[in-house]
């Protein structure tokens, strides 16, 4: 997911949507952009302060388990199920997301796997801060 705060934007998956409307609430402006395998994303987005583009990952394995109990919520089984919840799948589309990342280096990528969307949010509002006010302090990696 790309959150773009500010004006930004995040990208894909779970958790994309409720760390939005919290950032929103908390007054950011904040596009939720999924990234979607084999669908362009939108022009408008590498029109924008690159640097107010934030990219989400997750653990496969959990991802996976989030999305089994979406289908199944929403009562998708048996011959109704997709590729969806699948682990190749999940993985694939993992995989495509840090591929995207990887080709746009200057976006933080965010690791949200076992944060709570408030531990999240913090870390965006963070990174976007040290970014606007340029703080010089030494960073080990872009993902965080």
């Amino acid at each position: 997911m790309v959150v773009a705060l500010y004006r930004g934007l995040l990208l894909p998956l779970n958790k994309k949507t409720p760390l939005s409307i919290y950032l929103s609430q908390k007054g950011h402006k904040v596009a939720n952009v999924p990234i979607v395998m084999g669908v362009e994303l939108p022009k408008m987005l590498f029109e924008i302060n690159q640097e107010k583009i934030f990219g989400l990952t997750i653990n496969p394995v959990i991802l996976q388990t989030i999305r089994k109990a979406r289908a199944k919520s929403l009562g998708f089984h048996g011959e109704m199920r997709s590729n969806y919840s699948e682990m190749d799948h999940v993985k694939g589309e993992l995989e495509y997301a840090s591929h995207i990342f990887t080709q746009n280096p200057v976006w933080l990528v965010i690791e949200v796997t076992g944060k709570a969307i408030e531990e999240t949010a913090a870390v965006v509002v963070r990174m976007y801060h040290d970014r606007k006010h340029r703080c010089s302090m030494s960073r080990i990696s872009r993902w965080y």
